[in-house]
């Protein structure tokens, strides 16, 4: 199975969502941005903050520091007033997971 690295920079749940990821026995990781630059994880995923993407300059910089990693897909979680939302690009493999609150 693919693994599942968490991008702990400006996402406030990631705590949250490596504990449930876990639970269901998914092999999963929390890293900081910087352990990120320069490693290589073939057929991985990256989950990280709408905050974090923004930060970097927007979806092609994501994508860029995503391809360098090796992942093949991209969940970018967008904690706005929505109830939730799912939009997906690039076949499946960029998507963008928009909601209100992930307690509920």
């Amino acid at each position: 199975m693919k693994e599942i690295f968490i991008i702990e920079n400006d996402f406030e749940e990631n705590r949250l969502i490596f504990e449930f990821l876990i639970k269901k026995n998914i092999n999963s990781e929390i890293l900081n941005l910087e352990k990120i630059k320069g490693q290589q994880k073939n057929k991985s995923t990256i989950l990280c903050s709408k905050a974090l993407q923004d930060k970097l300059g927007g979806k092609s910089e994501l994508l860029k520091l995503s391809r360098s990693f090796g992942s093949t897909n991209v969940v970018v979680l967008d904690k706005t007033d929505s109830d939730y939302n799912i939009t997906a690009e690039l076949g499946g493999a960029y998507l963008v997971i928009s909601y209100k609150d992930l307690t509920r």
